[in-house]
This record gives C-alpha cells, structure tokens and sequence, in this order.
C-alpha cells in the first residue's frame, strides 16, 4: 500500500483505499525508532515548548544524568510549521531535533538536509531518515555545535 501523493496543506495524505492518515498514525512507528537507537520516549512534552515525542537516555552511573536528548515532531504536511517548531527545541537545549512526516517533496527534503534538522520519512509503518540531524552537545543549558 502506498501513499497517496498530496501537495495541498489543506490536504492530509492517506493510505490508497484506507481512512485519512493523522498525526497520531506516526507515533508507534517513531517510537519504535527512538527504541530502537536505545531512547526511552515520552510522547507531548510541554516542558519543551510541546514536542510529540522525545527520546532520552541516562548515563549508567549511581546517580545517573541526562545523557541524550532527542526531539522528534510529528505532522502531516506543515513544513513551515514543523520548522519553527524544530528551531524552538533546538535553542531549548536538546541533543537532536527530527521532523517526522509522510514522504514530502524533493524541495521539502533539500530544505532539511540544508537545515541541522533531522527529516524521517513515515511510511506503511516504516521509519526510513531522509536528512541526519545535526549532533549538539548540552552546555549550560545553552547548545553548542559539534566542530
């Protein structure tokens, strides 16, 4: 089953012959590949400004500190939107930011992998990365880049 191609915002994709996809339809499989990279995730997270999700990981010590610190955005066509969104955890702090979206244009794609933006690509269940977030150290409360 593929994707039905859609451009129009107003629009949300769907699955041929299946119900309306939503938001909600991208959070088992994000999760899934939050576990997956050994992240524990934590879905609407108002802390930081409201995120979807968030993956994080704690350092193995007696006292055990925030290690990692993943913000991942879910949305269906809002590339603007989604953008901002990732420019606000990003000045939050956090490790690294993604963007989860059904397959988008070249032109959306071009703008992530241009971005320090991760993009993922949500497909039938599938998580494939189409543009890697840029890694950023936690400093002080403030983010530095990695050289």
């Amino acid at each position: 089953m593929a994707l039905a191609p859609t451009e129009s915002k107003a629009q949300p994709p769907q699955l041929a012959g299946a119900k309306r996809l939503v938001e909600f339809d991208l959070r088992i499989p994000v999760a899934n590949w939050l576990l997956s990279r050994g992240l524990s995730p934590i879905c609407e997270v108002q802390s930081l400004g409201n995120c979807d999700l968030i993956g994080v990981a704690f350092t193995d010590e007696k006292r055990p500190k925030l290690n990692r610190l993943v913000a991942v955005e879910l949305k269906l066509t809002d590339v603007a939107g989604v953008m901002r969104q990732c420019r606000s955890h990003h000045a939050r702090g956090v490790t690294e930011v993604w963007a989860a979206m059904p397959p988008q244009s070249a032109r959306t794609e071009r703008r992530f992998k241009e971005s320090s933006y991760g993009l993922l690509r949500v497909s039938e269940g599938q998580v494939l990365i189409v543009a890697h977030a840029g890694e950023c150290l936690l400093v002080h409360r403030r983010l530095e880049r990695l050289p």
